[in-house]
């Protein structure tokens, strides 16, 4: 025998978008309501928003995406590698100027001609 409860409660878990598996199983354990009267329920209410019957759309749910945004680039990175970077190549021509005769015999060649020494 179906109820007006019975009614309000499967078109209220229809609103909630609630699968009709769901409700079925809720109105079995919880409410100790026969097969047959949940079948006869069922029949009674149309389907507005079932979600497991696949043959009526379920409300619309609003979803916030965000816009993805490109990342800002420190400047004091930016400053730092360029800093970084000139004085490893300092550093490197120091060391060569330093430890290989050949380049330094080629630099004070070249540094003669400019200064007329």
């Amino acid at each position: 025998m179906i109820t007006p409860q019975v009614v309000a409660f499967i078109k209220d878990q229809d609103a909630k978008g609630v699968s009709r598996e769901a409700t079925r199983i809720l109105l079995a354990s919880k409410g100790n309501w026969s097969h047959a009267n949940i079948d006869e329920a069922f029949a009674a209410v149309p389907a507005i928003y079932a979600a497991a019957d696949g043959k009526t759309p379920r409300p619309p749910q609003v979803i916030m995406v965000a816009e993805p945004t490109e990342p800002k680039e420190n400047p004091v990175f930016a400053v730092l590698a360029a800093v970084l970077t000139l004085a490893l190549i300092g550093a490197g021509a120091y060391a060569a100027y330093t430890y290989v005769p050949e380049i330094r015999a080629d630099v004070d060649f070249v540094l003669s001609a400019f200064t007329g020494a």
